[in-house]
């Protein structure tokens, strides 16, 4: 139970983690990054662009990395995984119709 208690005391004692954004992407000259895509995380609703099936499908971020993201969506019935560059334009965040509405007002 003393143990116990002086654990509890030096959670208390150390300072509260910040969240930090992950090292500056790798981006070629010229090129702009945006905000949502270094704010991203698990759990997240994002669009990716099916090659096989010509058009954007809906999915969810499954894994984060400094310079890449990993989404799990489906395709044709196949459950598929993706792993993209931040930086590339296969993949957007999904945008709700009635938010979709909203904006075009």
């Amino acid at each position: 139970q003393q143990q116990q208690q002086q654990q509890q005391q030096q959670q208390q004692q150390e300072p509260q983690r910040q969240r930090k954004d992950p090292p500056p992407l790798a981006v070629p000259e010229g090129w702009t990054v945006e905000p949502w895509r270094w704010r991203v995380s698990r759990g997240d609703a994002v669009e990716v662009f099916s090659t096989s099936a010509s058009s954007w499908l809906t999915g969810k971020v499954t894994g984060v990395h400094p310079e890449r993201v990993k989404v799990h969506y489906v395709s044709a019935g196949d459950v598929c995984d993706k792993v993209l560059l931040r930086t590339s334009p296969h993949w957007r965040l999904w945008v709700s119709p009635a938010e979709a509405a909203a904006a075009a007002v």
